[in-house]
């Protein structure tokens, strides 16, 4: 898992930046389910978020799906927020990157 970790980290550089006020699990699985064909096209493609926290009480997600033969991303965006829902706190409790299957 910290191999996929930093090798997403580094390919994130490049995501366009979304600003939200809070940021909801709904919301991220929203974002998947608009992309399951992309998802789909490759048996080594993942879905996963990533929880950084930052300076006063804010946070920066990056979510996005990711193939693990090419290293390289399907698609993702950062996304920069003041609070995230119980739920995606619950989900990321244990750690920093969440691969949804």
């Amino acid at each position: 898992m910290g191999q996929l970790l930093g090798a997403i980290l580094v390919a994130a550089v490049a995501l366009a930046i979304v600003i939200l006020v809070v940021l909801t699990l709904k919301d991220v699985i929203a974002w998947f389910k608009a992309r399951t064909t992309a998802y789909h096209k490759d048996a080594e493609n993942v879905a996963f978020t990533i929880k950084e926290d930052l300076k006063a009480g804010k946070y920066t997600i990056i979510q996005g799906i990711f193939n693990k033969r090419t290293a390289t991303f399907v698609d993702g965006r950062k996304v920069e927020c003041d609070q995230v829902d119980k739920d995606l706190a619950a989900a990321h409790t244990n750690s920093k990157l969440v691969v949804y299957e």
